[in-house]
């Protein structure tokens, strides 16, 4: 007969069913006459039937379950198909109308400089003085100082 600690060591193993068969006689024979040893088993069987309950009510799956994951399956692979490029298609456009407001913007700016003597730094500015750009455009041909100081609006544009 083998004592209590060995056989409160290997009880699990017995529950389960995976002792050897010479471990099972053994502890069968002792619990048979170790009414301590038999209530622990006892009480093991109670606690895990309590804790584990053998049968488990079937899980109710809703109707078109494998409908919809393949559904989103398919859906997965057709976006990863299609690259991230296809999602982005209106950049595109919207590169497009950007290019040629900028361009038309830069034609205007040309034009306007070309036109009436106005010179492209004033036009830049955005200050229409018909006197000024007269003057600069048709008297002389400004020093690098009066550009200088008429773009950053310093004395020297008075002075002349």
């Amino acid at each position: 007969m083998i004592p209590c600690a060995e056989a409160k060591r290997h009880l699990w193993d017995y529950y389960d069913g995976e002792c050897p068969p010479s471990l099972r006689e053994a502890l069968t024979a002792h619990l048979a006459g170790c009414p301590a040893c038999q209530m622990t088993l006892n009480q093991w069987i109670f606690l895990s039937q309590k804790a584990f309950p053998k049968k488990f009510p079937p899980p109710k799956v809703p109707p078109f379950l494998w409908t919809r994951v393949l559904a989103s399956i398919e859906a997965a692979e057709q976006r990863q198909a299609t690259g991230w490029w296809a999602e982005w298609r209106w950049m595109g456009r919207v590169a497009s109308v950007v290019a040629l407001l900028i361009v038309l913007s830069a034609g205007i700016i040309v034009y306007r400089a070309g036109e009436g003597g106005a010179p492209l730094e004033f036009l830049l500015r955005g200050e229409i003085n018909a006197e000024k750009a007269i003057w600069l455009s048709r008297e002389h041909s400004p020093t690098p100082e009066e550009v200088t100081a008429w773009v950053l609006g310093g004395p020297a544009w008075e002075e002349n």
